[in-house]
């Protein structure tokens, strides 16, 4: 993972009410960029981010 963006991947399940059947109906993965005042890509450190752990 780079210092300037974060990548999530979701996926979207559907039920049926009437049985609890699940299936997978659908995927995407976005890709968040921080930018500073000029556009520029900026590095982000996340919330809870502790430099010290390992």
């Amino acid at each position: 993972m780079g210092r300037t963006s974060m990548t999530v991947e979701v996926e979207l399940w559907t039920e049926t009410l009437l049985d609890g059947e699940r299936c997978q109906t659908e995927q995407g993965r976005f890709v968040m960029v921080a930018i500073d005042e000029d556009q520029r890509p900026s590095p982000v450190i996340p919330d809870g981010f502790d430099a010290g752990s390992s």
